[in-house]
């Protein structure tokens, strides 16, 4: 467990280290979000036929302002932390643990959604793993302002709120190997 928190900290400190933020004036505005991830596995490898159930994906993730910001395009790096559990009922079998990840978004805005891919690489609890994603974000805080009447100080509140629909492929080691599986799922966000 200490390697892994090791392996963690030494990217954490690499990615600040060399990130660069740019102050030039673009179309979007890099900020810091708090996503907040629930999904559930769709698609497993073969090697999980044994395991009859599937727990719901769970985690939070940190964009940061550090990357590239044009007019419409972007790529930023991020920080997740998730949980994950499959589980056989016969004998109480598990495969799963917390990963510890960092990785970039990139993608571009069409209007005022956000489409974007996703890729990750870290710590699981059995070796290192990778995932792969595909985001589509919507500001529902533009919905809501426009459906609601909202007090005047809550309104940047609720302008910086979207929700995420993703999908995500995950590879994961494994004693003998690694295993993957597909999940599914929705965000809540918040940017700063």
């Amino acid at each position: 467990m200490a390697k892994k928190i090791s392996f963690v900290i030494i990217l954490l400190f690499l990615s600040a280290l060399f990130a660069q933020e740019d102050e030039y004036e673009y179309g979007i505005v890099p900020n810091y979000s708090v996503n907040l991830y629930s999904g559930y596995p769709i698609v497993k490898a073969s090697s999980f036929d044994h395991y009859d159930k599937s727990r719901t994906v769970a985690g939070i993730s940190v964009g940061t302002p550090y990357g590239y910001y044009g007019s419409d395009f972007f790529i930023n790096a991020n920080i997740e932390i998730f949980r994950y559990i499959f589980r056989r009922s016969v004998n109480d079998q598990r495969f799963g643990g917390t990963a510890f990840q960092v990785g970039a978004n990139t993608g571009l805005f069409i209007g005022d959604v956000a489409v974007s891919l996703t890729a990750a690489t870290g710590v699981f609890h059995a070796g290192t793993g990778f995932i792969g994603g595909l985001n589509i974000d919507l500001p529902v805080g533009e919905y809501v302002l426009g459906s609601f009447d909202i007090n005047e100080s809550l309104v940047p509140h609720i302008e910086a709120l979207e929700v995420r629909f993703t999908s995500r492929a995950n590879i994961v080691q494994k004693k003998k190997g690694a295993t993957g599986w597909v999940d599914a799922g929705f965000s809540i966000g918040y940017e700063f």
